[in-house]
């Protein structure tokens, strides 16, 4: 199981994804994973955030580890220091938020929008509340009308879901009624990312790495679910989290403890220190 290769190259650049990765089932960041992230970074590795949050989200872990490169946020949408300034973006295509926006009312989803780092929903229910505490961010509740008002600056739209079933399901039927103009994958059990087909963490991954002079040989990533795929596929050390699915496993050149176990800590110590 896993990747085949030779002697391993040296790690320079770890890229770790948060919920269910560096982030235990309480999403909170154990100890043991930001004392080995800052260890790894007193000897030059560059540490980095890729995940499918929202860039206000990411930020509140990035600064409790204190990490100071850029972050990789909305599944690889967007990309920003932790200071606020956008290094890179794919956005999605005024036309393709509507037409998302439309076949998600037709059909009577929840469907949140996100312009400028804020959150815009339909209507307000405990799914959005239970969204909005996992997120520590606030949800404008604008009505269905108010939705297609927010166009220009959209990196994602989240479609929330009763689970993984639901979520697949949802995310095959809208690639296949926008005929692919869009990219949606599964973050988490009840979320179905819908982004830009040009954006990805292994895109925004291999841009920083570029940026860095660093070869994806030397980059090692941690996830564990659908939207880290690309990310695992692309690295030359592949850390996948003992709470992922087999499928998931099955990309892994090292599978590690899970996010309650503080796996990253684990990885990082077996690879980096």
């Amino acid at each position: 199981m896993g990747k085949a290769g030779g002697q391993p190259m040296a790690i320079k650049l770890i890229a770790t994804d948060l919920d269910g990765t560096f982030l235990n089932a309480k999403r909170e960041i154990p100890a043991e994973n930001i004392k080995a992230a800052q260890e790894a970074a007193a000897k030059g590795v560059i540490f980095t955030i890729a995940t499918g949050r929202m860039y206000g989200s990411a930020k509140f872990y990035a600064e409790q580890v204190g990490v100071d490169v850029p972050i990789i946020t909305y599944n690889g949408a967007l990309v920003m220091t932790v200071e606020g300034r956008e290094l890179s973006n794919s956005y999605l295509e005024a036309q393709e938020v509507i037409d998302t926006l439309r076949y998600a009312q037709g059909k009577g989803w929840l469907i949140l929008n996100y312009e400028d780092d804020q959150i815009y929903v339909p209507f307000y229910d405990d799914r959005v509340s239970g969204y909005e505490e996992n997120a520590r961010q606030k949800a404008h509740v604008v009505g269905w009308d108010g939705l297609y008002a927010h166009t220009k600056r959209v990196p994602k739209l989240l479609l929330i879901t009763s689970g993984v079933e639901e979520t697949d399901a949802r995310a095959a039927e809208i690639r296949a009624a926008l005929d692919n103009r869009v990219s949606a994958t599964r973050s988490v059990d009840a979320y179905a990312e819908i982004v830009s087909p040009k954006a990805s963490k292994a895109i925004a991954i291999e841009a920083l790495a570029r940026s860095y002079g660093i070869s994806m040989d030397e980059v090692m990533v941690c996830g564990d679910s659908e939207n880290d795929r690309s990310m695992l596929e692309a690295a030359g050390t592949a850390v996948v989290m003992g709470n992922a699915k087999p499928h998931i496993k099955a990309l892994a050149t090292y599978v590690t403890g899970s996010c309650d176990e503080a796996g990253v800590a684990q990885a990082i110590r077996k690879f980096v220190l």
